[in-house]
């Protein structure tokens, strides 16, 4: 890549390097330099894939705080309305038309309540549950599943399942 990346300083000893032994040298540097940008590469990438990793994120979680938004504005326009309605006529009103009115109102509270009773179990965090399992019945059941496939491409399996193996998952 027309870069420096590194520099090697080589001690030959008391007596001087030959052709060949000068060559393998030069040869080992270029191998080093390529591994070494090759592993600067690759660490790169891992950024670039960890930034737009980051960025998909964002993007999720825009989109899932606008359907909320959504979600909650609605009922809440709802409430408002009907309470404006409810302050501007409530003289006008029957008992019954009044009644109506408040229901409303706390049916779009519940509504708006739920969303965010919806979004707070959905953000909560699963306890893992735990389970007694044999593990090598597992294990044999799943080489039985592969073993066809296994056999048809000529490997040979070898599976040897140590006991006892722990039973808790």
């Amino acid at each position: 890549m027309d870069r420096l990346i590194g520099i090697v300083f080589v001690h030959p000893g008391p007596t001087p390097l030959n052709a060949e032994q000068s060559a393998k040298l030069k040869l080992l540097g270029r191998q080093a330099g390529l591994a070494f940008g090759n592993a600067l590469l690759f660490r790169e990438r891992l950024r670039q894939n960890e930034r737009m990793y980051r960025a998909e994120q964002l993007a999720t979680m825009g989109e899932f705080a606008a359907g909320i938004a959504h979600e909650l504005n609605n009922p809440l326009n709802n409430i408002s309305m009907t309470a404006e309605s409810l302050l501007e006529d409530y003289r006008d009103l029957s008992p019954e038309e009044a009644d109506e009115m408040l229901r409303d109102i706390l049916n779009q509270a519940e509504r708006a309540s739920q969303v965010v009773k919806n979004l707070l179990e959905f953000s909560r965090t699963e306890r893992p549950f735990l389970m007694d399992l044999n593990v090598k019945d597992v294990i044999e059941g799943t080489i039985r599943l592969v073993k066809n496939q296994i056999m048809v491409t000529g490997i040979e399996l070898d599976a040897q399942i140590a006991d006892p193996l722990p039973t808790r998952i």
